[in-house]
């Protein structure tokens, strides 16, 4: 839409709440908090002017953005009405995912349909409809996309500054991408140009680690790249009654979890990345123990260690059994039981773990997490020591002992 928030009609808001049901005297507050912005200049540094809309929102207004979305509700009533009878074509990636007709981001619109004449005809009289009653405007041309130097330099930090945020937490950055990044990064730290290179007196490697351990702090991309895929993996797992979730479980793996999804030969770019970005929500997941109806005693990650969170003992009790068979009829745990078939560093392990009542689900947590929820910088921490000693890690003596200064 092309200034979105300018061209609303008050007369369309008001009908708008009117029609989902918002009470007379509520329109009236609402209208009168619209109706009476003004808005006034500055020039040199005076104030000047006093203009009085006639239509439109004020941008930056916590408000104004509640009630551009109702506006923005008329056009998804009228596209599920063309849907309802038939004039546009339905959109699902697979028989089993759900129908995507359109996606809303604020004034950002993404419209689904099939790629012949009739359908987009129809989409086009949709939103003609939509820009008559509504007074936005569809912006078909590519000529308010022609931006300033200026303009250009605030995107160019714009998208440098947000490449963690949009590009990685989507896509698995190529390599060579990442070396040319990091490339770039270090001749501008140490100096130099194309004719004149300076000495690295430092690895990229090195550069990354903490300044506890003799580095500078900077991230390693590659890494950083993987825990943002990973919150998306996070987000699957934990709603998977979301639209993503049910439109990804619904193409590549309706007939087993998400964990247990396999890459296939057809995966898009961005499955494949998020399998990629799985690995370190493997090894950080693991179950809390409560009702024990739902955790495979050898199968499954449940106990807490530095290494591991699976038992190490073999399956003596036979492969089938859940934690809740560990339980003795009094409650808590079956000391004689473990014992008698478990290790002594798993027998620890275990009786580590503290039992309510015994009513609640067993949950899927990640570890590394006090509230259970994952992070990207817990993530980002487990993929740079996952290789490593943790109780050496975390050591200020080796810190000292093994940190490299540059001369």
């Amino acid at each position: 839409m092309s200034k979105a928030y300018d061209r609303v009609e008050w007369a369309f808001l008001r009908g708008m709440m009117h029609k989902l049901g918002f009470s007379e005297k509520w329109v009236n507050l609402v209208m009168d908090c619209v109706s009476t912005a003004t808005y006034s200049f500055k020039l040199n540094g005076e104030v000047m002017g006093n203009i009085i809309p006639s239509r439109g929102l004020r941008q930056r207004d916590p408000l104004s953005s509640y009630l551009f979305l109702i506006c923005v509700k008329g056009l998804s009533s009228l596209i599920r009405e063309a849907l309802a009878s038939s004039k546009i074509s339905d959109f699902k990636c697979s028989k089993r995912a759900p129908i995507i007709s359109h996606l809303f981001f604020a004034d950002d619109s993404l419209l689904f349909t099939k790629d012949d004449d009739k359908n987009c005809l129809e989409i086009r009289k949709v939103l003609e409809t939509y820009s008559i009653t509504s007074g936005q405007l569809v912006n078909y041309g590519l000529g308010e996309k022609l931006l300033s130097v200026g303009g250009k330099e605030i995107l160019v930090k714009a998208v440098v500054q947000s490449i963690p945020t949009y590009a990685m937490s989507l896509f698995k950055l190529p390599k060579s991408l990442i070396v040319e990044i990091q490339r770039l990064t270090a001749r501008f730290l140490w100096g130099g140009n194309e004719n004149n290179r300076k000495i690295h007196w430092c690895t990229w490697k090195r550069l990354c680690k903490p300044k506890s351990e003799g580095g500078l702090g900077f991230r390693n991309l590659e890494i950083f790249n993987k825990a943002l895929l990973t919150k998306q993996c996070w987000r699957i797992l934990k709603f998977p009654d979301s639209l993503a979730a049910r439109t990804l479980k619904g193409y590549y793996f309706p007939n087993c979890d998400f964990l247990d999804a396999t890459k296939r030969s057809t995966g898009s770019f961005i499955w494949n990345s998020l399998l990629w970005g799985r690995d370190i929500l493997e090894k950080g997941l693991r179950w809390r123990v409560g009702n024990g109806n739902s955790i495979w005693v050898y199968k499954d990650n449940w106990v807490t260690r530095p290494n591991t969170f699976k038992i190490l003992s073999s399956p003596s009790l036979g492969v089938n059994i859940k934690v809740n068979d560990l339980f003795s009829p009094s409650g808590g745990w079956n000391l004689d039981l473990l014992k008698l078939n478990f290790l002594d560093s798993d027998i620890e392990a275990i009786l580590n773990i503290p039992l309510g009542s015994g009513t609640r689900d067993d949950t899927v947590i990640w570890h590394f997490e006090g509230n259970g929820v994952y992070s990207v910088k817990s993530g980002y921490w487990l993929g740079c020591n996952w290789d490593q000693n943790p109780s050496r890690s975390h050591n200020p003596e080796w810190s000292i002992v093994e940190a490299d200064m540059p001369p």
